[in-house]
């Protein structure tokens, strides 16, 4: 046969393998490149959370990813969940939870296939639920579209400081500092009620962890803000920037805090990267367009755009003279997520201060935060997360760990870390939503 039809041919195979990380699973699991790397993988995960929760880990994750692939798909590929599916989740010892509405298992209507794989595979969990995963979903989607709407009201209602989907107790939740039975009522008539709603006490509002200018003083301020504006030396960059934080000026003016470059992002044939919008929001300012962005005293890039409500992001758009590495500091190459995450996904997240890891707690939260000026915004649709944060974290990549069918560990980007919760969640704005709302195209 043609070397170049042999060619075209593996190419193909090898796309279509990419693209259906369950199939490809299935198709690699005898090969030892994909069996060593999986032993690399579970091993990783073990140091950080320990040998039993790393064997159910990795064995959930691929019952998971057969559960999800049994649901049928929309045109535009939105996964369509049984009426009966409550939602699915990895617990604290590394093990698939189930949750099916009313009956159980025996009666659930997802693909029956998935059940005669799975029913003795003893890292499945089969629990009940009160509420349908597409009832948590619906909810969640008014107040992601409301809570913008009636900004004020939400405020004024017990000082609301977040929102979520709780998938592990079947409810959503509302966190009010003003945690009063009249309060509760009031946001119940005022902005949205439902049976589905459950209620929680939260100490304050939010406010953004932003690192002031000398959690990175320099010993030598006037060398850190080099009057080198247009420097032409080479300047590596790579995702989290790890040790080296970004600062910004502003009419040549520096403004005081620092952050850490996100994932790295095109707009059309533009590069660049992404990073926090809130910049030093504590100080009462946030980024805004032909701001200059500058590391280790050299400028590497300008604010193209930004939006601070909802995602919490900007695109900097980098010099001519700014080289990237799309590796995380493991060593990893920075790649499109292969599995559908779930509650109890283990996640990195990589900014100034180095690396921590951490499990998901909700896929679809909106923190509202304040600063002492007075100024306030809500983000949406994020990711919540239990790995420790502080400041000078904001604007870090977060990446899952994963490994592909040919056996090379990788890192699928998820987003950006954007603060901390007042529950002490970590918060990441995804890709999806960054990319869609400005515009980007993620560098792999």
């Amino acid at each position: 046969m043609n070397k170049r039809i042999i060619s075209v041919l593996l190419t193909i195979i090898l796309t279509i393998s990419l693209a259906t990380p369950a199939v490809a699973q299935e198709v690699y699991r005898d090969d030892l490149a994909y069996t060593q790397a999986r032993a690399m993988f579970e091993a990783n995960i073990a140091q950080e959370f320990g040998v039993e929760f790393a064997h159910n880990y990795v064995r959930a994750r691929e019952v998971a990813d057969r559960l999800i692939g049994s649901f049928p798909v929309d045109r535009v590929g939105n996964f369509i969940f049984p009426a009966d599916f409550g939602g699915a989740f990895i617990d604290s010892n590394g093990k698939l939870n189930l949750l099916v509405v009313g009956t159980g298992a025996d009666n659930f209507s997802g693909s029956n296939s998935f059940f005669t794989i799975n029913q003795r595979d003893d890292s499945l969990i089969v629990g009940e639920a009160r509420f349908s995963y597409n009832e948590l979903r619906e909810v969640m989607k008014t107040l992601n579209d409301l809570i913008p709407r009636k900004f004020e009201s939400v405020l004024a209602v017990g000082n609301v400081t977040s929102l979520y989907v709780d998938v592990i107790n079947n409810r959503v939740v509302v966190n009010l500092v003003d945690f009063s039975d009249e309060m509760i009522e009031l946001f119940r008539n005022s902005v949205f009620d439902s049976p589905v709603l459950s209620f929680g006490q939260s100490e304050r509002m939010g406010e953004m962890p932003i690192p002031h200018e000398e959690l990175y003083a320099s010993d030598e301020p006037a060398a850190y803000f080099s009057e080198d504006m247009e420097s032409r030396n080479t300047v590596w960059i790579s995702p989290g920037s790890p040790d080296r934080p970004i600062t910004v000026r502003r009419n040549g003016q520096p403004i005081s805090g620092s952050f850490a470059i996100g994932y790295l992002a095109s707009m059309g044939t533009t590069r660049g990267f992404v990073t926090v919008a809130h910049g030093p929001w504590r100080e009462g300012f946030h980024l805004q367009t032909n701001d200059s962005i500058y590391q280790s005293g050299a400028r590497i890039g300008t604010v193209t755009s930004f939006q601070l409500n909802g995602i919490d992001a900007a695109f900097v758009r980098t010099d001519f003279h700014v080289m990237f590495d799309v590796n995380t500091p493991d060593g990893r190459r920075t790649v499109g997520l292969r599995h559908n995450l779930l509650v109890g996904n283990t996640v990195m997240m990589t900014s100034t201060l180095g690396t921590r890891s951490g499990q998901i707690t909700s896929l679809d939260y909106i923190e509202i935060f304040t600063n002492r000026f007075g100024g306030a915004f809500s983000a949406n649709r994020l990711i919540a997360t239990n790995y420790p944060s502080t400041l000078g974290d904001s604007g870090g990549i977060v990446y899952f760990p994963q490994f592909n069918p040919r056996g090379f560990l990788e890192s699928g980007v998820v987003g950006i870390h954007i603060g901390r919760s007042q529950t002490g969640r970590g918060l990441v704005s995804t890709t999806t939503e960054i990319n869609r709302i400005l515009g980007l195209t993620t560098l792999l």
